[in-house]
């Protein structure tokens, strides 16, 4: 048999974040999904750095996640592929690549004490092949900022 070897990228430990907000689920839920401009840092985490003026992530299975600027230039980050409301959303995330090199990340919300727990997690580093690794580390830095502190304190 004659098979052309395929390369298979080496598996990658997902990235997961959990964070203890003091609010209900639904609350955060809502300042994740339907808030997300105001806690995310669009002066510096996005695909057209300190020119983006909103990004959007639209609250329905098949929504697109994306960020525009104040020209009217569209960049698409992610694709929501679950919506369960108040307890989980997932979505393909791809700021500044394609669909088919998309993260899978899921966030879930859950009652713990008088907050919520909220944990994100992204997978799908095979993907990227090659530049899994590095792409991993960033986010797993990312994430801290972004999910860890912003999201947190928007919460707060």
């Amino acid at each position: 048999m004659n098979a052309e070897a395929v390369p298979i990228a080496p598996y990658i430990a997902p990235v997961e974040k959990t964070v203890h907000v003091a609010c209900a689920p639904a609350r955060a839920f809502e300042v994740f999904t339907a808030e997300i401009a105001r806690w995310w840092p669009l002066a510096t985490h996005t695909v057209f750095t300190g020119r983006s003026v909103r990004c959007v992530l639209t609250p329905r299975r098949g929504g697109e996640i994306f960020e525009e600027t104040a020209d009217g230039e569209h960049a698409a980050w992610g694709r929501v592929t679950e919506w369960e409301p108040p307890s989980r959303v997932a979505f393909l995330w791809w700021p500044g690549g394609t669909e088919e090199t998309a993260g899978d990340v899921v966030v879930t919300f859950a009652r713990e004490g008088n907050g919520t727990r909220v944990t994100l997690v992204q997978s799908g580093w095979q993907r990227l092949v090659e530049a899994a690794a590095k792409a991993r580390e960033s986010y797993d830095e990312g994430w801290g900022v972004v999910f860890g502190e912003r999201f947190a304190q928007a919460c707060g």
